[in-house]
């Protein structure tokens, strides 16, 4: 209505201007113009900044209300699990430009976990099978295990890379190497605390050569846990070569390894420092 009315002012002194040709008109016509052009100025940056309605939510809200969602499911469904966490076990395999295969194993690998809290350690856990390789099969994503650390498959479930599901065809998994890059999985295991020591097995003769395994026991929904380890490894592992690492391990010098001292770190455990490994 204000609108209308000064669009109806700004014409009739435009027209009384032409007629007249009083500079008065004038100064009227340019004031009602002005006016004019002020409201609409503020009308429509109003509505540009106007916050849409609570209802709606944002692409990058939704994302995170997925993942948080994800991140909450399924707990208390197990009461066994009470006090259990998410171990999220990263690691690299050593990059070689051939087949990968002196460095990358077609072999299960296991990890147990030790630190100075109760329970001391968590028992032989399932790792990863054919690190350094990349499964090209298809299989449903009940398969692997998700961010709570279970794997949701069934007996019916159909895992073309799990090598312990019965129907497993090496050849139909089609494994590709993949060396040089970070590959993860999650594990529930016991909260056994502060890490004091990290052993990986495997039955296999087939050498993994992994650069380094680093292991995360912070909550992905707070951030907050017994902190990030990270283990220097470059070397074999295998049925002859088991891989043990500790807290307390000291350099060639008697030094024990420490975060600032990268030199040390390939024969033990550091512990990170913030987000600097």
């Amino acid at each position: 209505l204000t609108s209308f009315i000064l669009s109806v002012l700004c014409r009739v002194h435009f027209l009384l201007s032409l007629l007249s040709s009083s500079l008065s008109s004038f100064i009227f016509f340019f004031f009602y113009l002005s006016l004019y052009n002020i409201f609409y100025f503020f009308f429509f940056f109003f509505l540009m900044i106007r916050r849409p309605p609570r209802s709606t939510l944002s692409s990058s809200s939704a994302a995170s209300d997925v993942y948080k969602r994800q991140v909450q499911e399924g707990a208390g469904e197990d009461d066994s699990a009470a006090g259990d966490i998410v171990y999220r076990i990263s690691y690299n395999t050593r990059y070689e430009a051939n087949s990968g295969s002196s460095v990358a194993s077609k072999g299960d690998f296991k990890i147990k976990i030790w630190g100075d809290g109760s329970p001391s350690d968590t028992g032989t856990l399932f790792l990863v099978t054919h690190p350094g390789y990349s499964c090209k099969a298809a299989q449903a994503a009940e398969c692997f295990a998700d961010i709570k650390g279970v794997v949701k498959a069934t007996d019916s479930t159909k895992c073309n890379c799990d090598p312990s599901k019965s129907g497993y065809s090496e050849s139909a998994a089609q494994w590709e190497p993949l060396t040089g890059r970070v590959q993860h999985t999650y594990v529930s295991a016991p909260n056994v605390g502060q890490i004091t020591k990290v052993e990986v097995t495997t039955t296999s003769s087939d050498s993994w050569v992994p650069e380094f395994i680093k292991v995360n026991t912070n909550s992905i929904e707070t951030g907050n846990g017994n902190g990030i380890y990270y283990m220097d490894v470059n070397k074999a592992i295998n049925s002859g070569a088991t891989f043990t690492a500790t807290t307390t391990a000291t350099d060639s010098n008697g030094v024990q390894v420490n975060m600032d001292d990268k030199a040390s770190h390939r024969y033990g455990i550091v512990k990170c420092e913030n987000a600097v490994c």
